[in-house]
């Protein structure tokens, strides 16, 4: 069975495309900044031409379902870093069912 950690946790920093849906003077297209994206996520996987993050896993059994996975096109991508995770801290709810404070560990 897979677990949480078979995959590294990852920062990617990464330009967008950007597009206009009105006309654009010559003039102006080369006025249209760069979008740099910062996105952090679970290494799920990748192909040759891009990588694939998740914010969410849910490992059942042999297989492992994802929430929202994004594929970044590598050639996109201007920066890579892997993040090292912190240990886990668990947190048991309250008696009374009502979480006033959740305490987030240092």
């Amino acid at each position: 069975m897979k677990q949480v950690s078979d995959f590294p946790l990852v920062r990617i920093d990464w330009i967008d495309s950007t597009s206009s849906s009105t006309w654009t003077s010559e003039s102006q297209v080369s006025k249209i900044d760069d979008i740099v994206c910062h996105s952090v996520g679970y290494l799920v996987g990748q192909t040759e031409w891009t990588l694939t993050i998740s914010t969410s896993l849910n490992p059942t059994g042999d297989e492992v379902e994802w929430a929202d996975p994004l594929d970044i096109p590598k050639v996109a991508i201007i920066g890579l870093s892997r993040i090292k995770e912190p240990k886990m801290t668990r947190i048991e709810p309250p008696n009374h069912g009502v979480w006033e404070q959740v305490p987030v560990p240092e």
